[in-house]
Parts: C-alpha cells; sequence; structure tokens
C-alpha cells in the first residue's frame, strides 16, 4: 500500500482503505479487515513513514507498507518443525546413548564375569586345604595321647575359626 498526501489533503498513489497512523519511523501494525459480518481478519503491516519535503517545506508523507503475512507463516512453519523436530532428535539421541552405552559396557560385564569365575574357583581351591587341615586339627583334639597346653590351645582355635 503506497500513499503520498500533500499538505493541502491531495493523494498521490493508490488511497489507503484506513488512515494509518502518522508516526514517523518504521513501525509495525496490526489492522482488522471485516471479512464478513461474523468473520474478523487481523493483518499484521510493517510500514514506514517519512516526510516529504520540498524546499525545505513540509509538504505531505510518505506512509508504505508491506503485509507481514510471509514472515509469519514461515514462524509457524519453523515453530511447528521445532516442536516436533527437537523432541524426536532428542529421543533418537537418548536411544543412541542406550545402544552405544550397552555396547561400551561388554568388556566391563565379561571382565566382572571373569572376577566372578577366579572368586569361584579360588575359594573352591582353598576349602579343599582348610578342610583338611580342620579334620587333622579335630581329629588331633580326640586323640588321648597328652599334648601340651600350648598345642591343644592350637588345635581348638583352628576348630573355634570363624572360616568355616
Amino acid at each position: 500500500m503506497v500513499q503520498l498526501s500533500r499538505a493541502n489533503g491531495a493523494i498521490f498513489g493508490a488511497k489507503a482503505t484506513s488512515q494509518l497512523p502518522l508516526k514517523l519511523g518504521f513501525q509495525t501494525i496490526k489492522t482488522h479487515t471485516n471479512q464478513t459480518k461474523v468473520n474478523f481478519s487481523e493483518q499484521w503491516l510493517r510500514q514506514v513513514t517519512l516526510p516529504v519535503l520540498q524546499n525545505n517545506l513540509l509538504i505531505g508523507y510518505l506512509q508504505v507498507a508491506t503485509p507481514l503475512t510471509p514472515i509469519q507463516e514461515n514462524l509457524a512453519r519453523t515453530r511447528l518443525f521445532l516442536a516436533l523436530g527437537v523432541p524426536v532428535t532428542l529421543g533418537l539421541i537418548g536411544l543412541t546413548g542406550w545402544f552405544l552405552g550397552g555396547i561400551a559396557m561388554q568388556p566391563i560385564r565379561r571382565s566382572y564375569e571373569q572376577l566372578q569365575r577366579f572368586t569361584a574357583d579360588a575359594s573352591h581351591e582353598l576349602r579343599a586345604p582348610l578342610a583338611a587341615v580342620l579334620s587333622n586339627a579335630q581329629v588331633g583334639l580326640l586323640s588321648p595321647v597328652k599334648a601340651g597346653y600350648e598345642q591343644r590351645q592350637r588345635l581348638e582355635n583352628i576348630v573355634k575359626s570363624p572360616s568355616r
């Protein structure tokens, strides 16, 4: 919409459908148009108002406005993309992290299983000699041979030890 008005009221160019506010510089304004008796449509415009001077005398103002509808449509598409794209992207990142974390944990899991096997094997291997020592200590306590007091105390300590 282009409007050039003179101080005496003559208008050149396309006449505006409504009087735009006269404020110098750039402005963003909202206009309402009556499409039907019930429906009102609003439109955002970006307008600039410039004074027109001739021989340092103000002869009118130039107002140029352009609709912001294409920009608003692009913003709406961008908002939709972000509203859908960000959660989907975060979900994919989470799933990928979970998968890669599982792969990274495999060597640790194998190492833990080897440690458990070693502990079970070592425990089994140590039980046999300990059982032999314990049975010999019990037999030593049962014999009627008079052993020295210190030797008997040592055998009793072996039998009473909590490592059974």
